[in-house]
């Protein structure tokens, strides 16, 4: 069994702490399927599939979405969702694929490469798996908001905020590159308006919302959020004030090395 980060803890509040604001998922959707060229004869792997956020957009899109990943409390949630009784869902480690040589006409992958310790693993099954001439589109999303503020401040004063176990993706795309696969047409990008209170965002420090919180001592969480109050309460004259900003969704595509 993988090393890597497992979301089994995170099935239940997931979605509503990483899910789009209403009907911004169908332009996710058509965002990933124009960026990797799919259509309805294509056959699509998610890798981390998690509770389909990603993947339930596509189902109308393409031929067929299959999804990998190694909680089953998260995957059980794809069921609950229009279309996603469709996706083809198999627990698997990611590094281990199973699925046959050049068996799908592309694949997905959305904030998961920091969180996988063997990441060039899965970027060799991939490989293995993508047909011949065949994209990943990689996918990330930025919030600029005060929570991004916010979560820089918390870096540079708790680094255990910042810590990963996997690829560093801080550069964008480059640990990619730096692998040897190369980057098909230009970034696309959609965005959409968000907004949050600032009590929701420490709540969710301290809760331990975040992936990268869950191996944190309570001293350092509490450090985290001592952080983030402190600085919020420069910008804003109550924790419970509504602020508006912006999420940015990028999307590029990537051949795999060749040969």
């Amino acid at each position: 069994m993988s090393e890597s980060v497992v979301f089994d803890r995170a099935a239940d509040y997931y979605d509503s702490t990483r899910g789009f604001p209403p009907g911004e998922d169908k332009h996710i959707g058509a965002l990933l399927a124009q960026v990797g060229g799919w259509n309805q004869h294509s056959r699509i792997l998610e890798i981390a599939i998690g509770t389909g956020r990603i993947a339930v957009p596509l189902v109308p899109l393409v031929r067929k979405v299959f999804g990998v990943d190694l909680s089953l409390p998260m995957m059980s949630r794809i069921r609950t969702k229009p279309g996603g009784d469709l996706i083809a869902l198999t627990q698997a480690d990611i590094t281990k694929l199973p699925f046959g040589n050049h068996s799908v006409d592309g694949a997905v992958a959305v904030h998961v490469f920091h969180l996988l310790t063997h990441w060039r693993d899965a970027l060799a099954e991939l490989t293995r798996v993508l047909q011949p001439g065949a994209v990943l589109v990689h996918g990330r999303s930025s919030r600029w908001d005060m929570s991004r503020e916010m979560w820089e401040s918390v870096y540079k004063s708790v680094p255990g905020m910042a810590r990963t176990v996997g690829a560093d993706t801080r550069e964008d795309d480059q640990f990619l590159l730096d692998e040897g696969w190369t980057q098909q047409g230009e970034i696309q990008t959609y965005t959409m308006a968000v907004e949050d209170t600032p009590r929701t965002f420490l709540n969710q420090i301290r809760n331990r919302t975040w992936s990268r919180s869950w191996t944190l001592t309570d001293e350092e969480i509490n450090a985290a959020a001592d952080v983030a109050e402190r600085e919020i309460l420069k910008k804003v004259s109550s924790l419970d004030d509504v602020v508006s900003g912006t999420m940015i969704c990028r999307a590029a595509a990537y051949l795999p090395p060749q040969p």
